[in-house]
């Protein structure tokens, strides 16, 4: 039987590409290993709330943005796209009545 594949739940690497943060780098600040940053950024292994806590501090975000979503909202995602689609029209009426 295949083994369940595991979601993506923390954005630390995300994080760490962003600012420019090397992997020893996160290591020596965090005072781990390179190789316990690779879990970490992996998903294999997953950091204490007291360190995440460090790496937001770190990375001047709130906690809850090192997580991507576990379940998804699509009532946001819609209402974000007739927003854009009502901008678009928007626009476009703009430089019509400019011809």
């Amino acid at each position: 039987m295949k083994e369940k594949e595991k979601p993506d739940l923390l954005k630390v690497g995300y994080y760490m590409e962003l600012n420019g943060v090397s992997r020893n780098e996160m290591a020596t600040r965090l005072n781990l290993t390179p190789a316990s940053i690779t879990n970490i950024t992996a998903g294999k292994t997953y950091p204490s709330v007291d360190l995440l806590l460090v790496i937001a501090e770190m990375f001047n975000v709130d906690i809850r943005d090192l997580f991507n979503p576990t379940k998804v909202n699509y009532n946001d995602q819609i209402d974000e796209a007739k927003s854009l689609i009502k901008k678009g029209y928007e626009i476009l009426e703009q430089i019509q009545k400019r011809e």
